[in-house]
């Protein structure tokens, strides 16, 4: 298991400590400042290290929010299907940029889960690989999810609902998005993991189908 590292170079500390603690559980890290060497190019080396690994794991703080790198290789990492591991420093879960809202944080003070989820993959105590979950979840009656597409006019629940987990992904209902309850809008952007952005808050949240109620 390979896990790259994603931070700031403000945020040094944090990210040797994490790298650290990921090998002595037996991972192999990527940390630009012990594995890109002298003369290499930058880019390709990152390039090359995202596609070698299993997870990009994102350090979020103030400094890494603005920092020009840690964004391209965000991108990267989505762009290749790696799964995301989002840690925060120093920032809330609301702070989290738009492209990995959905992804379920950590902050660095309950990082021990992230490590003892870790183990658990090592050792081999997997969920299902994804297409073997689909085929197991077949049998198991699941309630109709409506669909939905750009233009579609819906109206939001009117009271706090559950929040939604897809495979390693949690969308959650968040405390700013209380002053729609009830309330029409329009679909402006519709997800592949069945999440839509609306007209009514600037797009600053994701929406689950789940949530949504077609008019």
């Amino acid at each position: 298991m390979k896990v790259f590292i994603s931070h700031s170079s403000r945020d040094k500390w944090a990210a040797r400590r994490i790298s650290d603690d990921l090998n002595r559980l037996g991972v192999e890290t990527f940390l630009d400042e012990k594995d890109i060497e002298t003369g290499e190019t930058i880019d390709d080396t990152i390039s090359i290290h995202l596609k070698e690994c299993d997870e990009c794991l994102l350090l979020l703080s103030p400094s890494s929010l603005n920092s020009h790198w840690v964004l391209i290789e965000i991108g990267g990492a989505k762009a290749l299907g790696k799964r995301l591991v989002p840690i925060l420093l120093h920032i809330g879960v609301n702070d989290m940029p738009s492209p990995i809202s959905k992804h379920l944080a950590r902050d660095i003070n309950e990082i021990e889960k992230y490590y003892e989820e870790v183990q658990n993959r090592l050792a081999g105590h997997l969920p299902l690989p994804r297409q073997a979950a689909i085929r197991r979840a077949r049998p198991i009656p699941l309630p109709r999810v409506q669909s939905f597409k750009v233009g579609d006019v819906v109206r939001l629940p009117k009271s706090r609902p559950r929040s939604v987990m897809r495979e390693d992904v949690s969308i959650d209902w968040t405390e700013d998005m209380d002053e729609y309850f009830g309330e029409q809008a329009m679909i402006l952007e519709v997800d592949s993991d069945r999440t839509v952005l609306l007209d009514i808050d600037d797009s600053d949240n994701w929406w689950a189908f789940e949530w949504l109620t077609k008019v």
